[in-house]
């Protein structure tokens, strides 16, 4: 139910999912370290009706002031899902958002973004399976790319985190359980 609900707020609130792309050498994309530690919210995992868990790594990249970085969101253990919602915040202060792009999970797109708040950093995101019969994509899948241009001086390092809020933390399978979700977070480092 929160996952329409959900929906019906990022359908509202996605006026510009897709910003300016502008750069010398166009958008630098992130690695992932696939082995890199696993944090898990508490809060939402006491909500979460299962052990299973969707794990999603977000990419890293080393850029100059005024260059824009891709970070990829990538998952493991995507089995049997109908749907999942989250938030991505950052620094707006340091990191300005751009666009999301390279979308790995058919049904995904820009319009699944809600955008409203990305000046203030705050991005949610929210994907239902049409059919309800369940999704599996392979592991090391890209979910789609988000882009920030980096406003901050040589040295900083800027996380761009998964957050349960103010769009909840929310996995659901096909048999309607809802899953844990485990991540590592972004960043961006100034070059």
């Amino acid at each position: 139910m929160r996952i329409i609900i959900g929906f019906l707020s990022l359908f509202i609130f996605c006026f510009a999912c897709q910003g300016d792309q502008t750069g010398a050498n166009g958008p630098v994309t992130g690695t992932v370290n696939m082995n890199g530690r696993l944090q898990e919210d508490t809060k939402a995992s006491t909500r979460a009706t299962a052990d299973q868990a969707l794990i999603l790594r977000m990419g890293e990249a080393t850029i100059d002031k005024g260059e824009i970085a891709c970070l990829p969101v990538v998952s493991q253990d995507f089995r049997n899902l109908i749907g999942f919602q989250f938030t991505m915040r950052w620094d707006s202060t340091q990191l300005e958002f751009q666009n999301v792009r390279n979308f790995g999970l058919p049904g995904y797109g820009p319009a699944n973004f809600g955008d409203r708040f990305a000046s203030s950093g705050y991005l949610s995101t929210l994907w239902t399976e049409a059919t309800l019969e369940g999704k599996n994509i392979p592991d090391g899948t890209t979910l789609f790319e988000v882009c920030l241009k980096n406003k901050a001086g040589s040295g900083a390092e800027v996380p761009v985190r998964f957050t349960d809020g103010p769009t909840t933390f929310e996995i659901i399978a096909a048999d309607m359980g809802q899953w844990k979700l485990r991540f590592s977070n972004g960043l961006i480092r100034g070059n």
